[in-house]
């Protein structure tokens, strides 16, 4: 979708439809003008509900306020409404309820864009009828003269941070027998080239030569090799070093520890992590930041076969911890283990964050729809949920370590094991787990971002589709835009 700011009233743009937002259920608002219709069909302006006036060229949306966690999957709602009618050319006006309160645009910018998603790679014959372009007055509902410089950055960031969490989305929704490590690695590659970033891969000899014992046996039933990818943003006199590390296990059966039939479905998403790490450089790079961003991706299958490993296997890290197996389902964070280690030894960063679908414990404690973030000091955590909360209208909640839960994932025989002896809390034994791999440097630069929840929901929800939502890209972009200004670092 294209969106492109015009400076003439709204009125006086030519497009096939207009979208109206109703702010608060105020349909005595001055900007709606079908008052009596709308009430006679029940419309009352709820959050995210759709009323479209077809003989009247308009869409009315309900938004609770103009803030854009709210005025984000209102506009994306009005645009999904659309996808299948004849409608190419929208007009809406900014809402700008302030001249310095760019938010409100942004919100309405990555949720058109957002809300016009759809995946149709494995659909015979795909539709084609969708909103193409959005037109939107600077001079219709502000109340007082627009900064249209300013409006055009803003513009520039939530089409970069749009566009990303889409790429990313379009990664986790491909099937595995079409991505595959090799792939990720690929695709990697080509967003180097097109983005100026440097890239390195590492294939099974470079990984045996770092000796990275866990994510070897991880990968070793698959008929895929394995990958691991180092993608770097490097701008000039940059204000902070930040890495990135992604879970990006392609397929995961469970390996030897075989999941259920019905849990096997949909985990192609269990890319998401390396996923929204390749989102997070895309957006990054194309917003010239001043951070230097390191992107470090673990790309594994995990598979069954003659040569899989085993639960009673011990395994030697990267970082010479021994990693007794009793879950070959627990792959993910074996996977990280050796990731971490690497990123930190290649990289020394002022942040240090992973992302991964990891548990299944962190859905069923904290919902469908939120990350869990965790880590040893409240500084990187609380900046990583403040910006998915605040800034970029994902959800996240933090989740304390203890003590306590640390004695769950000790072992008799190996330095620590890959699952905890209870069967609570595990969301936060699995970040203990991660915990063990963290070197005393980046101790209290670190935080876990555990995305199994929101990377992938079989149903629409606020801006995201069915499938992947792109979980991460958008919290942890805003938050090196925060860092980039000067801000919490």
């Amino acid at each position: 979708m294209k969106i492109k700011l015009i400076q003439q009233k709204l009125k006086t743009i030519d497009a096939d439809i207009e979208i109206i937002l109703v702010i608060g259920k105020d349909l005595g608002h001055r900007f709606v003008r079908d008052k009596k219709l709308l009430k006679k069909v029940g419309f009352d302006g709820a959050q995210d509900v759709t009323c479209l006036l077809a003989d009247r060229g308009r869409l009315y949306v309900g938004a609770d306020s103009l803030r854009s966690t709210d005025v984000r999957p209102a506009v994306a709602s009005a645009v999904r409404a659309l996808i299948g009618k004849s409608y190419t050319t929208a007009r809406i006006a900014t809402y700008m309820s302030h001249p310095k309160c760019t938010a409100t645009l942004r919100g309405l910018v990555e949720g058109a864009i957002l809300g016009a998603y759809t995946f149709d790679r494995y659909t015979s014959a795909p539709s084609a009828k969708k909103i193409q372009k959005l037109l939107l007055s600077t001079e219709e509902y502000n109340d007082y003269e627009l900064d249209i410089a300013s409006a055009e950055r803003t513009l520039s960031k939530g089409i970069a941070a749009a566009n990303a969490t889409n790429f990313t989305r379009d990664i986790v929704n491909t099937t595995p027998d079409d991505f595959f490590p090799a792939v990720m690695a690929k695709t990697a590659k080509k967003l180097a080239r097109k983005n100026g970033l440097e890239i390195t891969i590492l294939k099974p000899k470079e990984l045996k030569k770092e000796k990275m014992g866990a994510l070897l046996a991880v990968a070793r039933a698959s008929r895929h090799a394995p990958r691991l990818i180092h993608l770097a943003y490097k701008p000039k006199n940059p204000k902070a070093v930040i890495s990135l590390v992604g879970k990006g296990l392609t397929y995961d059966s469970g390996g030897l520890s075989l999941k259920p039939a019905e849990h096997m479905v949909t985990m192609k998403s269990d890319k998401s992590g390396g996923a929204a790490v390749l989102g997070i450089l895309q957006a990054v790079s194309e917003l010239n930041l001043p951070v230097e961003v390191h992107g470090f991706i673990g790309a594994v299958e995990n598979m069954i076969g003659g040569d899989a490993y085993k639960p009673d296997d011990v395994l030697i890290s990267k970082n010479g911890k021994t990693i007794e197996v009793r879950n070959t389902d627990a792959e993910g964070r074996l996977v990280l283990a050796d990731v971490l280690a690497y990123a930190q030894e290649q990289i020394r960063a002022d942040y240090l964050y992973d992302l991964a679908t990891l548990t299944g414990a962190c859905v069923v404690g904290v919902g469908e729809y939120t990350s869990g973030i965790m880590g040893f000091h409240k500084k990187p955590v609380e900046a990583a949920v403040y910006a998915a909360n605040i800034l970029s209208g994902e959800n996240a909640t933090k989740l304390d370590f203890n003590r306590h839960l640390r004695k769950a994932i000790d072992s008799k025989i190996a330095d620590v094991c890959n699952i905890a002896s209870t069967r609570y809390g595990g969301a936060i034994t699995a970040g203990l787990f991660l915990g063990e791999f963290i070197d005393a440097h980046h101790r209290d630069r670190w935080a876990h971002i555990d995305i199994a929840g929101p990377a992938f929901v079989e149903s629409t929800w606020g801006e995201n589709p069915y499938g992947a939502s792109g979980a991460g890209v958008r919290m942890l972009t805003r938050l090196i835009e925060k860092i980039a200004r000067g801000e919490g670092h």
